[in-house]
Formats: C-alpha cells, sequence, structure tokens
C-alpha cells in the first residue's frame, strides 16, 4: 500500500509543478484611445499590444469588434517582436467615415503557446475629422 500511496503522491506533486508552471498571459489596459485620421487610406500601424507570460509567448488576436467587421487587425510585421493594432487600409477593409462610425471598440486575446490561458482588453479607437 506505501508503493501505491507513494505513486500517487508523486502524480500529484506533478500535477501541482504542471500546474503552477503553466503561466496566464497579461495585457496591460490601454490607458488612452488610438486615434486614426478620416482620410486614412494605407496600411497604419495604430499601438502596441502590451502582453508579458512569463517563461512563455503571447499570440494575440482581435476577439471581437464593434461595429462588426471593421477595418482592423492585430498582428507582428516585419520581424516585431509584439503584436500591434493595425488599421488595414482602403485596399483591405472600409474606408474610414466619421459620420458612420466615429468610434470602434476592438476586443483583443492573447493566448498561451498552448491556447489553454487567456486575458483580453478593449482597445477604443477614435475617428479623427478631417482637418484643412
Amino acid at each position: 500500500m506505501s508503493v501505491t500511496g507513494g505513486w500517487i503522491l508523486v502524480c500529484v506533486l506533478s500535477l501541482v509543478a504542471l500546474v503552477a508552471s503553466q503561466t496566464t498571459p497579461v495585457i496591460t489596459d490601454f490607458t488612452a484611445p488610438a486615434n486614426i485620421d478620416e482620410d486614412t487610406i494605407v496600411e497604419t500601424r495604430l499601438t502596441r499590444i502590451a502582453c508579458s507570460n512569463p517563461g512563455d509567448s503571447c499570440l494575440c488576436n482581435v476577439l471581437t469588434m464593434t461595429p462588426n467587421n471593421g477595418p482592423f487587425s492585430v498582428f507582428k510585421k516585419n520581424g516585431d517582436v509584439d503584436f500591434y493594432v493595425y488599421y488595414l487600409g482602403v485596399a483591405n477593409g472600409a474606408r474610414l467615415d466619421i459620420t458612420t462610425n466615429p468610434t470602434y471598440f476592438v476586443t483583443i486575446e492573447c493566448f498561451d503557446s498552448t491556447r489553454t490561458n487567456s486575458d483580453t482588453a478593449v482597445l477604443e479607437i477614435d475617428v479623427q475629422q478631417n482637418q484643412a
């Protein structure tokens, strides 16, 4: 019985060590809205996603967007270490129109490398009126 009890103890300790080694990504909340001019037509990087996950990487994407199907996405580009929020430009999305959609809310989700733990944060993107 002590051999079985010892084996169970080792299994339980291994499980505790495994759970303790799993980390959850943490996205630093956005402190201010991102702004974009209404007349922007090319792909534009808006803001960095500050995600930390000790001992593991962060994998980030757009979870939801209001209004739906807005012209924004999340990705890494040109060897970036971090993920960024991008306006996709008129070639890949809709034109910005302050009268139709003056503000977008983009919910960003970041996972660990196993996609078992995640965190979310909401970025407000305000469309700025064209200036003479």
